[in-house]
């Protein structure tokens, strides 16, 4: 302990820790793990993690985990995983993943080596996903194979799907393998290898179909579909397969 008031390391036979400071830090029941400073941070259970500083942080139960500072961040039940900062992020029961930054974002269940860069209230708990930033984005289970998806920013985008994607806008949904929405609000992707674009309001639920534009509509069982809104406020509806 090198220095600061009301720091501890306690535990059986605790090995090789460093504690370098600050108030109210203690390491419990770890060997190899170094916690720099800050204000009541704790690291408890597993080995080699390390917290920089910050205030109310709390590795626990983990191995080879990092969180650098922030506030009231957590790591919980997780290996080679890493908070860079923010308040009241939490990674826990997964491996290999990262939150840069940001607010209340969380990886959970199955998040094993996702990432979310920032934002808030972002929440992945599927594999092999990110989020790069934006508020109250999810990348969640949905129906048969999960993950490998990606939001890139915007509010209220949700992806249910494996290989799906969300470049940003508002309230878009994916739940179609291999599909992609690229900006615009309120759109929902039901089909699989599917694309909707630059669009408000519209849905599709054919496969290998393309939405482009207001309000189109891309009916079930009509795969192969293309539909282009204009700039009215209408529906624009698909005619049939292959149209």
């Amino acid at each position: 302990i090198g220095g600061g008031r009301s720091n501890s390391i306690t535990g059986v036979t605790p090995a090789f820790n460093f504690l370098g400071g600050g108030s109210g830090n203690s390491l419990i029941t770890s060997d190899y793990s170094s916690l720099v400073g800050g204000l009541e941070n704790s690291i408890t259970g597993g080995d080699f993690n390390f917290i920089g500083g910050g205030s109310g942080i709390d590795l626990k139960d983990s191995n080879y985990s990092i969180i650098v500072g922030g506030v009231d961040n957590i790591t919980s039940g997780s290996n080679d995983c890493f908070i860079g900062g923010g308040e009241d992020n939490s990674v826990k029961n997964v491996s290999n993943t990262s939150i840069v930054g940001g607010s209340y974002n969380k990886i959970t269940g199955d998040g094993h080596g996702s990432f979310i860069g920032g934002g808030d209230a972002n929440d992945i708990d599927v594999e092999l996903s990110a989020i790069v930033g934006g508020v109250l984005n999810k990348i969640a289970s949905g129906q048969g194979f999960n993950g490998y998806s990606f939001i890139g920013g915007g509010e209220g985008n949700e992806i249910y799907s494996q290989f799906g994607a969300v470049l940003g806008g508002e309230n878009n949904i994916v739940s179609g393998s291999d599909s992609a929405i690229v900006g615009g609000s309120q759109n929902q992707l039901f089909g699989h290898h599917s694309l909707i674009a630059g669009a408000e309001s519209s849905h599709s639920s054919g496969d290998y179909s393309v939405g482009l534009g207001r309000q189109t509509k891309i009916l079930d069982g009509h795969s192969g579909a293309f539909v282009a809104g204009d700039g009215q406020s209408r529906d624009h509806f698909s005619s049939g397969e292959h149209t």
